[in-house]
């Protein structure tokens, strides 16, 4: 749920840039970056949370009951992939 919301504002806010008749100001540009670094930042920390939770839990449960971690580096790649920045 919340990478679905951090990459359709990212998505929307890059599609409206990058699809304008006057091509994006230098200010947008690095508020753009600076605004997807932060959603990146965000959603890193809030997956490795998610992470250290997972593992209470699992420990305090039996093993039927164990949840996988997420791949955080897999899922922030693909989430800086779907979302380039600006030059």
């Amino acid at each position: 749920m919340l990478e679905a919301s951090l990459l359709w504002n990212t998505k929307i806010g890059a599609n409206r840039l990058r699809s304008r008749r006057v091509p994006p100001f230098a200010s947008e540009k690095r508020a753009f970056n600076a605004a997807v670094g932060k959603a990146i930042a965000s959603y890193e920390k809030t997956l490795r949370d998610l992470n250290r939770k997972i593992l209470t839990l699992n420990l305090m449960t039996p093993p039927v009951m164990h949840q996988s971690p997420f791949d955080v580096e897999k899922s922030v790649q693909k989430f800086r992939e779907s979302c380039p920045l600006f030059d």
